[in-house]
């Protein structure tokens, strides 16, 4: 049996950031989705069920914060691990938003290229363990 590739969803009003970064996770193996705003994100997700989410916490109208706590309110996907992509908090902000929110990482804009696929591949390994990955 072959095994289907982990889809993805990439949620970032970013328009250039979200091309390059679906080019990227695809280029690692990865089925890629994306959405430019929050609401559409929440609208998809539970059609979608990726297994991992991607996203970007500071977005117009319904921001990355948001996004994450209406999934967690949803138990159809309540279980689906989100990175977080920032740039403007601390790392004691990052801890106190890993518990209310639910995030598994924060991945810190500029974001590295080459570590952007292996934190993906760890915190979706985690999952099927449910072991809490690092900061990074």
């Amino acid at each position: 049996m072959i095994n289907e590739p982990k889809k993805i969803l990439i949620v970032d009003d970013d328009l250039e950031f979200l091309q390059e970064f679906s080019e990227l996770m695809t280029s690692g193996g990865y089925n890629v989705n994306t959405c430019s705003d929050g609401e559409s994100a929440l609208n998809i997700i539970p059609e979608l069920m990726p297994d991992l989410i991607l996203l970007d916490l500071k977005m117009n109208k319904i921001n990355g914060f948001q996004v994450a706590e209406r999934l967690r309110q949803m138990r159809k996907v309540c279980n689906i691990p989100v990175i977080a992509i920032t740039g403007f908090y601390t790392q004691e902000e990052y801890s106190l938003m890993m518990r209310v929110y639910g995030v598994k990482k924060f991945i810190i804009k500029p974001i590295d290229p080459s570590k952007i696929v292996q934190d993906a591949e760890e915190v979706i390994a985690s999952k099927s363990r449910n072991i809490q990955p690092a900061l990074r």
